[in-house]
C-alpha cells in the first residue's frame, strides 16, 4: 500500500475539491428536479436497490448522516457499506457483521501523516440482487484503508474497493451490481425477512470485476469519478423518482474509477 501524503496527486485533490462543492448541490439538484416532475411520474417506487453507508458509533452501526465525500476520515474508526433492496419506509439495513477496528487493521502498521480506517463491505443477500442480475452477491469482506490525513470518506472507500458512480451517485462496489444504478424494483416478500449475522472475511481481496452487458469490465478505469450524492435510502428513492420521470436520463454521465493497485 502506498505511503505518504502525496497519494493520488494533484488530479485527485482537484477532484475532491469538486466533490466537496457538489455534495450539497447534488442533493439540491435532485430536489429541484422532483419539484417539477409530473404528479403521475412522482409515485414512490415499491423498493429501491442501493448501497447504504454506515459508521460504527458506541459499538453499533449507525446510518451515516452525510455522503462519503462530505465527511473526513478519522483514524481508528470503522465504516460500513451494505447493498440492500428495501421499501421506501424501511429502516436502513446495516452490514450484517461488525468486526472491530483492531481486527480490521491489525496487519496495517501506523504511518505518520496517514490515518487507518476499518471498512466492511456487505454485498447483501441473494434476494437483494436487482431483477435480472446474473451474478451472486460476493461474500461480505473487511479491509483496512490507509489514506492521508484530511482525506474524505470517498478516498477511504476507493482505497479498498472499486467504485462505479453515475451523476455523483454510488452505483456499484467491486462491480456489484453490474450495469444498473440504484434501480426502482419490485419488492420480493423474502426481502422483508430479518437479517441473520454473517461472517466477514478479514483481509479478503476484492472480488474480480464482473463483465457488464457489453462484455467489458463494469468498473473500467475512467476520469474524475464523483461520489457526491446522498448515500442512503432517501437519496436512492429521489434518484429513482427522477429517473422514472425521465428528467436525468439525458444529463446522466457514467463516471468510473478503479482502485489503484498497491505496489
Amino acid at each position: 500500500m502506498a505511503e505518504g501524503p502525496t497519494r493520488g496527486g494533484a488530479h485527485r485533490r482537484g477532484a475532491l475539491r469538486t466533490l466537496a462543492r457538489r455534495t450539497t448541490a447534488g442533493a439540491a439538484a435532485v430536489a429541484a428536479l422532483l419539484a417539477v416532475a409530473p404528479a403521475a411520474s412522482a409515485t414512490a417506487p415499491e423498493a429501491v436497490a442501493y448501497w447504504g453507508s454506515f459508521l460504527v458509533e458506541d459499538g453499533a452501526w449507525a446510518f451515516a448522516p452525510v455522503g462519503p465525500s462530505a465527511r473526513t476520515a478519522e483514524d481508528g474508526t470503522v465504516e460500513g457499506w451494505r447493498f440492500v433492496t428495501a421499501p421506501a419506509d424501511a429502516r436502513p439495513r446495516p452490514p450484517r457483521g461488525r468486526p472491530t477496528f483492531a481486527e480490521l487493521c491489525q496487519d496495517v502498521a501506523p504511518v505518520e501523516g496517514q490515518v487507518r480506517v476499518g471498512v466492511v463491505v456487505d454485498y447483501g443477500r441473494p434476494v437483494d440482487a436487482p431483477p435480472g442480475a446474473q451474478e451472486e452477491p460476493p461474500a461480505a469482506r473487511g479491509a483496512c484503508a490507509q489514506v492521508p490525513e484530511g482525506s474524505s470518506g470517498e478516498v477511504v472507500l476507493d482505497d479498498v474497493a472499486a467504485l462505479r458512480a453515475e451523476s455523483g451517485v454510488l452505483c456499484a462496489l467491486d462491480s456489484y451490481p453490474a450495469d444498473v444504478c440504484q434501480p426502482a424494483v419490485p419488492l420480493p416478500d423474502a426481502a422483508r425477512a430479518a437479517d441473520g449475522p454473517v461472517d466477514v472475511a478479514l483481509g479478503a481481496p476484492a472480488p474480480q470485476a464482473a463483465a457488464g452487458a457489453d462484455g467489458a469490465a463494469a468498473d473500467a478505469p475512467g476520469p474524475d469519478s464523483l461520489l457526491a450524492g446522498p448515500a442512503g435510502l432517501a437519496g436512492a428513492v429521489a434518484v429513482a423518482l427522477a429517473l422514472a420521470a425521465g428528467l436525468s436520463a439525458g444529463a446522466a454521465r457514467a463516471l468510473q474509477r478503479r482502485r489503484r493497485s498497491a505496489p
